[in-house]
């Protein structure tokens, strides 16, 4: 018995940390969100910027105490895989809990091939198998120039306000400072604690945090999606998805390879990278101003299981 007890307490600290991870991130996400309301922002901008920055934080932070452990396959895992989880599983179930839903976006509609380009930039500057700093300064340049695009397009609508008087957004500022410090202490716990079961268990660590991490990583944003779904504000979910990948593979991994060059095995993620950037290319198909049905939900959570088979198959061999 006395040598289950490492595996229990390491088991205890998992689900602890999972379980401060979700409340922290929910109270993230409302405090940046009252904050985006009382700026004036659309429902689709709130959740392409706002909503997916807060919601993004837990793989973010996941992937920074990875990267500090010199641990490249937990950064990347985590990365590629909570972007599966966002653009296939997650969206996937949206589309399936809204029955039939219409995704009628003029922003989106009018930027999705250029959000498609620049979502292959990370991928077409990895090529040569290294993201180097000046790879990483062009996808941080390429994520501003698109926040400033669509910012501007979102300005002529002329519902933005200037400026918010301090007295009105200390309480939002308090409760995201509060949570980021609880989502940072409970990553770093999510992510040794982890490790240590997957090495007991024999679990590779791009595998661990490709799945495992990625799913984590994401409950979040499926709290926020469904929400919004329910409260007939669609286009939070489907900004929050897109946003998420936007931000996670443009400035995250941007601002990782400028202090950092990154080493990247084309091997190790040629896979996740297929079948992520054919979910990114489905989605995009799929939003099209008509309305989606649940095959099309069904289709991409069948990416997903695909996915992840792929990968299990891959490791086991």
């Amino acid at each position: 018995m006395s040598s289950l007890d490492p595996v229990l307490f390491t088991t205890a600290i998992v689900l602890f940390s999972l379980v401060i991870i979700v409340y922290a991130a929910d109270l993230l996400v409302l405090g940046i969100t009252r904050y985006s309301r009382k700026l004036g922002l659309s429902d689709y901008l709130s959740g392409l910027v706002i909503v997916a920055v807060a919601a993004s934080m837990p793989e973010m932070i996941t992937s920074i105490i990875g990267l500090s452990m010199n641990n490249n396959d937990i950064l990347f895992g985590t990365i590629l895989g909570s972007n599966m989880v966002h653009m296939a599983l997650l969206t996937g179930i949206f589309i399936m809990a809204g029955k039939t839903i219409r995704i009628d976006q003029p922003l989106l509609e009018k930027t999705k091939l250029l959000m498609w380009i620049l979502l292959l930039l990370p991928l077409a500057l990895a090529i040569d198998g290294t993201l180097s700093q000046v790879d990483g300064a062009i996808l941080i340049a390429a994520f501003l120039g698109y926040l400033y695009f669509v910012c501007k397009k979102e300005q002529t609508q002329g519902k933005l306000r200037q400026k918010i008087e301090l007295k009105q957004i200390w309480k939002d500022g308090a409760i995201f400072l509060g949570s980021l410090v609880a989502l940072l202490l409970a990553g770093r716990w999510l992510v040794f604690s982890s490790v240590q079961l997957a090495e007991i268990a024999g679990i590779p660590n791009y595998l661990l945090a490709l799945i495992f991490f990625g799913i984590a990583g994401a409950i979040p944003d499926l709290a926020v999606e469904l929400r919004s779904l329910f409260h007939k504000h669609q286009s939070i979910g489907i900004g929050d998805a897109i946003g998420s990948t936007m931000l996670e593979l443009l400035l995250f991994f941007g601002i990782v390879a400028l202090i950092q060059p990154i080493s990247i095995s084309l091997g190790t993620i040629a896979n996740a990278a297929f079948w992520l950037y054919a979910s990114i290319t489905t989605v995009f198909l799929f939003f099209n101003g008509q309305k989606m049905h649940r095959w099309q939900g069904a289709l991409l959570i069948l990416f997903y299981v695909g996915f992840v088979a792929v990968e299990i198959v891959r490791a086991i061999q």
